[in-house]
């Protein structure tokens, strides 16, 4: 079992040393905010992937979760777009702008049914 545990461990070195350089590659060419985008969204398709794979009971846990990771994605576009100046009057605006983008969705999607 010797063998078998060092060529695991080899695999894992290997794989967690090219992702690090993929993730520091990304930082270099796109920047830091890509990277991050990228690796959160790896995890989130990794998440999906799980659910369909292997059993597991869907919670409204996770729901909120993406919908937060969604919302801090959104924030960070929108302070970058707004020259860094992250107001509480515009936060409120845009989310009640997609409150009603949500709410026109979900009376079009009642229509449908």
């Amino acid at each position: 079992h010797l063998m078998e545990t060092y060529g695991y461990a080899l695999l894992f070195s290997l794989s967690g040393y090219l992702g690090i350089q993929i993730v520091l590659t990304m930082v270099q060419t796109n920047g830091a905010f890509v990277a991050v985008t990228v690796t959160t969204c790896r995890k989130a398709v990794t998440i999906l992937l799980s659910f369909l794979f292997f059993y597991k009971p869907f919670t409204i846990q996770y729901v909120w979760s993406g919908l937060l990771v969604l919302l801090g994605i959104y924030l960070n576009v929108h302070s970058k777009r707004s020259g860094g100046k992250l107001n509480i009057k515009s936060c409120i605006t845009s989310l009640q702008r997609c409150w009603t983008r949500h709410n026109r969705i979900q009376q079009q999607l009642m229509m449908n049914v």
